[in-house]
């Protein structure tokens, strides 16, 4: 599918960026096209998660640095989009509903034992651990293959500025 794509004014490139959870970032990627660029949603976050999308971008993803508990990404941003309403909706369900079943789900066998003395407290704590790694190892290998296999396929069509 093709997608409208207007250039980016000067100073217009959007703050990117969180602290303790609330901020802005982007989600809801595209497959990379022939170009090596990809569609992404802007969205207000709390608590790492996606609330209030804002604006879409047409971006080519950097480096990616890593210093002590810092994570960053750079992105050149070539392009803004309309939003697509499909893409709002994937991104709430994978952040809104996918993610707690997939950490809390296992975690419910556990809760049994909560007000019962069957296992020792360090089993429940191994338990819990154990299922939210491998809740998050499960989260990122789907995450991952959804943005290289079954994201949308989008390329993009320039339309001068208004």
């Amino acid at each position: 599918m093709t997608d409208d794509v207007w250039p980016i004014g000067q100073g217009e490139s959007p703050h990117l960026g969180s602290f303790n959870g609330i901020g802005f970032g982007l989600k809801g990627f595209t497959r990379l096209d022939e170009n090596g660029r990809c569609f992404a949603t802007r969205w207000f976050m709390l608590v790492y998660l996606p609330v209030v999308p804002l604006r879409r971008y047409y971006l080519t993803e950097g480096g990616v640095t890593h210093q002590l508990s810092r994570t960053t990404t750079r992105y050149l941003l070539h392009g803004r989009s309309r939003l697509r309403a499909g893409e709002i909706l994937r991104t709430y369900a994978f952040c809104w509903l996918l993610c707690p079943v997939v950490l809390g789900l296992p975690l419910l066998p556990l809760l049994r034992y909560a007000n019962q003395d069957a296992p020792s407290l360090w089993v429940l704590v191994g338990g819990f651990l154990g299922c939210l790694v491998a809740g998050s190892v499960a989260l990122t290998v789907l995450h991952t293959a959804y943005r290289r296999r079954w994201a949308p396929l989008r390329t993009a069509r320039w339309v001068a500025p208004r």
